[in-house]
């Protein structure tokens, strides 16, 4: 049940498709029932319900500063972090404290944890990618799905370089799970532009592009795209 309900956040925490950028009411009812079973007298080990309810409120906390005015998305660099929702992120680090009791891991206190990390951080610059990329390679004893690698491949670009974060992409196409998508090309664009290869980082873009199934995605990267074809990263 547990795993049903954070799918459910998870699905409105990044819509699949249309405009919406945020399905507010799937999280909400998710945070809800979570916080039901938080509250169940009947469930006696609670960790990994403590974990869920960590990472979806500190994920939650952020909601309002991934939009602007205009629908725009803000990437974690670009967000207002004074908009921050500070009593949902106390909320979320005091259940994942508490779900530490027992010394339970799972990848949901992994998930959590790393959500955990990039809300302490007090600007972007200050983000522990070390911490964050310790919680990634201990993530993937559990799970070594192609979304992880990619997301650990962020992290790894920020601590070694993004030559070495596009050997860990190279890694992912070889996984036989790995289907293209617009995560992907993004993202190993970010990394070509980060050793300014506008070519490579334009052909990635433009994949990225034809695979995004939201429209406010599609604008962030054409407005990418535009700027790496006048070399202005």
């Amino acid at each position: 049940m547990l795993e049903t309900i954070y799918l459910v956040f998870n699905e409105g925490y990044s819509a699949s498709g249309g405009n919406e950028m945020i399905r507010y009411e799937l999280c909400e009812d998710a945070m809800r029932l979570t916080k039901m079973l938080a509250a169940s007298p009947v469930i006696q080990n609670k960790s990994n319900v403590f974990a869920v309810l960590s990472l979806m409120l500190l994920n939650a906390s952020r909601f309002r500063s991934r939009l602007d005015g205009e629908g725009n998305i803000l990437t974690l660099e670009n967000q207002d972090r004074s908009l921050w929702d500070k009593e949902l992120m106390n909320q979320g680090f005091y259940y994942l404290e508490q779900s530490t009791s027992d010394r339970t891991v799972s990848i949901y206190h992994l998930l959590a944890t790393i959500s955990a990390w990039h809300c302490a951080a007090p600007d972007y610059g200050s983000t522990n990618w070390q911490g964050i990329l310790d919680m990634y390679d201990h993530l993937l004893l559990l799970d070594r799905s192609p979304l992880v690698q990619l997301n650990r491949s962020i992290a790894v670009c920020k601590v070694y370089g993004p030559e070495r974060a596009l050997m860990e992409v190279e890694a992912i196409k070889r996984n036989g799970s790995f289907e293209p998508n617009h995560l992907f090309y993004s993202t190993e664009a970010e990394f070509y532009l980060e050793m300014a290869d506008f070519q490579k980082a334009v052909a990635c873009l433009q994949k990225a592009i034809v695979l995004s199934p939201l429209e406010a995605e599609r604008a962030l990267l054409k407005k990418k795209l535009e700027r790496c074809l006048q070399n202005k990263f």
